[in-house]
């Protein structure tokens, strides 16, 4: 069964289990195969067992996808289809018409897809008119100019520029003394020792 869910449906190369759904999975095989004392899922087209229930459930969650309707209200539904292909779908399908309606991959018509850069702009195709679009702006701002950082000030710098009440030299000293860079103990000690002198009966 490991083999048969691993061509089929991706398992364990595609989808990769956790050792617990794997364990879960061999309990529910054991259980509905061997000892056949689980309960089966009931709807409206067919009954599945315990252990089919569970690869839906996990191949749902890992694809995105979700096999929801099981008891479906017998009532038809709108299906819309756009892009290459998308006439394929016109008219009444049912169910199981449409996917036998899917063109092969890469091929609609006489035409090879993957050799069109953009197969949907060409008048073939009539399921989707696409307008052009503009070219993608630049990742980058090609107007940035880059900002040399300013080199550090020396201790003496930044005393003279908070004595005179210069805000841009006392903040650089607060993130200076702040800094946990051990190349800036040396710069952050003497910027409070030359400030000392200048604060008052003030204590550090």
């Amino acid at each position: 069964m490991k083999e048969y869910l691993s061509d089929n449906l991706g398992f364990f190369s595609r989808i990769r289990l956790s050792d617990d759904q794997e364990e879960r999975l061999h309990d529910l095989f054991d259980d509905t195969f061997e000892l056949r004392n689980t309960a089966d899922q009931e709807t409206l087209y067919a009954n599945f067992n315990a252990f089919a229930v569970e690869v839906f459930r996990l191949f749902n969650d890992a694809s995105g996808l979700a096999f929801t309707t099981l008891s479906p209200l017998g009532q038809s539904r709108a299906v819309f289809a756009v892009g290459v292909g998308a006439d394929a779908f016109k008219g009444y399908n049912t169910n199981t018409d449409i996917p036998h309606r899917h063109p092969p991959h890469g091929k609609v018509g006489a035409k090879n897809t993957t050799e069109m850069e953009h197969p949907e702009n060409d008048a073939q195709y009539t399921g989707l008119t696409v307008n052009s679009g503009v070219a993608q702006p630049p990742i980058v701002n090609p107007y940035l100019t880059r900002r040399r950082r300013k080199p550090m000030p020396t201790a003496a710098e930044m005393v003279d520029g908070i004595v005179k009440g210069d805000v841009t030299m006392l903040s650089r000293a607060v993130t200076l003394v702040e800094s946990l860079q051990p190349e800036h103990y040396a710069l952050a000690r003497e910027v409070i020792d030359k400030c000392l002198p200048y604060s008052g009966n003030s204590a550090a």
